[in-house]
């Protein structure tokens, strides 16, 4: 009975260490299949791919498709918590090229932060021509997409604020066709010292009950 306690009180502890750095973006790396806790606008397409059992939310323009210029947006509302890591993402950019002779603009792919204390951070713009990040912003290769990028986004100035995250795919009504690619986002909290010590001191004691129980059952 106490062992039985011991090991019920020891789950407990893996538990509040799972809730306490629980992902804030809600089904960032896609793998439910579907674009759940996401918002769409925009006349694109958007759906969700897979390549090698990766799941991924991709983003198409269409293709000389006589609506004008327009943008089709992904995103979803969150709030930055108090202490957190940077906004993390892999993306790919891909388009057949612009038409300069008809062409306003060029497609590209956006990415920005809205937050309710005022700020509006266009960090990401990619396109046909090359690429440019905020300051606050790194890039390094992705390992999900070959030849796409990685991108590390600083978010400390804006603890504790509501905010949007979007993907903006920039559409000129042109001969170009445009697709764009998004996996593995998050935003998650900062794990704190006394949190990471309970999941210590949980692993151990359940190693520890495994090892008694395992010398139990070996008397039989």
């Amino acid at each position: 009975m106490k062992k039985a306690l011991v090991c019920i009180f020891m789950l407990l502890l893996l538990f509040c260490f799972a809730r306490s750095g629980s992902a804030i973006i809600i089904n960032g790396d896609f793998e439910t299949g579907d674009l759940s806790g996401w918002l769409t606008s925009g006349p694109g397409n958007i759906f969700v791919g897979a390549y090698m059992g990766n799941h991924f939310a991709q983003m198409e323009t269409g293709y000389d498709d006589n609506t004008g210029a327009y943008v089709t947006s992904l995103y979803q509302d969150f709030v930055i918590p108090a202490s957190p890591e940077p906004i993390k993402f892999d993306f790919h950019f891909w388009t057949s090229g612009p038409d300069y002779q008809y062409a306003m603009f060029i497609d590209a792919l956006t990415a920005s932060l809205c937050t309710t204390g005022g700020d509006l951070i266009d960090f990401l713009i990619i396109d046909d021509m090359g690429m440019i990040i905020d300051p606050l912003a790194t890039v390094t290769a992705s390992s999900i997409f070959s030849g796409g990028y990685h991108l590390s986004l600083d978010v400390s100035g804006f603890a504790g604020n509501y905010a949007t995250l979007y993907f903006d795919l920039w559409d000129e009504d042109d001969l170009a066709n445009s697709v764009a690619k998004i996996d593995n986002v998050t935003a998650n909290p900062v794990p704190e010292p006394g949190t990471i010590l309970l999941f210590i001191i949980g692993i151990i004691g359940l190693a520890g009950f495994r090892i008694s129980c395992s010398k139990f059952y070996r008397k039989f």
